[in-house]
């Protein structure tokens, strides 16, 4: 096949990529013909190269041209926009996926209806090149189908609004919890994701062990151990997010929140309409209990100073939610214009 020279054309070669095959040897198995370093540019960027980009891949083969830019840092950044970019006609379902609020479970409800950009594509180290090029090998298949094109991740409201992502048919979505249940969640997924990588083998565990003042854990622990630890996380300086709905929502306030919902009519359910809303509004999807936690914990476990520091971290999210649960009355879900005059 001729040698892509878009990103959209880039993508439909990834379609062919077999996982576990080395990237470059991928690369150089494409028809690149006699492209450009102009023509490599395009194909990985859809726009045209700078001088200095030009000058660092002279002298190279067309496929050596095209490896060298799949491995380069300048080509992850800003991957997410350009993804979603690559198909204008398809419609978007840009998902702020909050922590601790089915977020993982509805991912996976998104990735059944077509393909899933995410920003953890960006990271060489969530994603090393074999691993992108099996992301993008789901996303070229994707485009191919009929049906639409999501977003996932910790994306925030204002992002997508503020990057012009969100366009007139598009579906802006979001799920919501209580403070104290996402406290307690995110405790309890700290520690299994601890039990899954006793050896800070993964980078979220090597940051949070960072945070602990832990070393490399004991995967025997008995489970006093186990709940000990999740009991310390609530408290440790820098483990337990502050206001996780506002800052995403806004920017960690509660006006800036209702600021942003002024801006889109972002649909918003809670967790526990989840299950019926999926049913209602996502062609009856069913929820698969994704990244589901054992509860080591519950809020009934945690002393009243823990409570406190919850509370006190929470205290913006706490009026958002007051106002969501306003809106919603005994519905499924609401749009955020409706939550702001709820407010």
């Amino acid at each position: 096949m001729p040698g892509p020279a878009s990103l959209r054309d880039l993508l439909g070669a990834f379609a062919a990529y077999v996982p576990g095959t080395p990237a470059q040897d991928f690369l150089a198995g494409l028809d690149w013909g006699a492209a450009t370093p102009r023509q490599i540019v395009h194909a990985f960027f859809d726009r045209p190269p700078t001088n200095e980009a030009v000058r660092a891949l002279e002298g190279q083969s067309p496929a050596e041209m095209a490896f060298t830019v799949f491995a380069s840092p300048a080509f992850r950044q800003g991957l997410v926009p350009r993804l979603l970019g690559a198909q204008p006609g398809k419609r978007r379902i840009l998902f702020v996926h909050l922590p601790k609020c089915a977020g993982t479970d509805f991912e996976q409800v998104l990735r059944q209806r077509g393909p899933l950009v995410h920003p953890s594509f960006e990271s060489a180290e969530a994603h090393p090149l074999e691993s992108l090029a099996t992301q993008l090998r789901a996303i070229g298949r994707g485009l191919a189908k009929p049906g639409d094109i999501a977003c996932g991740g910790h994306l925030g409201l204002r992002w997508y609004l503020d990057e012009g992502l969100f366009r007139f048919r598009d579906r802006l979505v979001t799920v919501v919890r209580d403070p104290e249940p996402i406290a307690v969640s995110f405790a309890n997924y700290v520690v299994a994701r601890f039990r899954m990588h006793p050896a800070l083998d993964a980078i979220d565990v090597r940051g949070w062990a960072a945070k602990l003042g832990l070393g490399p854990l004991d995967p025997e622990m008995g489970e006093t151990a186990w709940r000990d630890l999740a009991l310390r996380v609530v408290t440790a300086p820098g483990m337990m997010p502050t206001n996780p709905l506002c800052s995403l929502l806004g920017n960690g306030t509660a006006a800036g929140a209702f600021a942003q919902m002024r801006r889109a009519a972002i649909e918003i359910a809670t967790v526990e309409t989840y299950d019926a809303w999926l049913a209602a509004r996502w062609d009856g999807a069913r929820s698969v209990r994704v990244n589901a936690q054992s509860q080591r914990i519950r809020w009934e476990d945690l002393s009243p100073a823990q409570r406190e520091t919850i509370a006190a971290a929470s205290a913006e999210d706490r009026v958002l939610m007051r106002a969501v649960r306003s809106a919603l009355g005994d519905r499924l879900w609401t749009t955020g214009p409706q939550v702001v005059a709820a407010a």
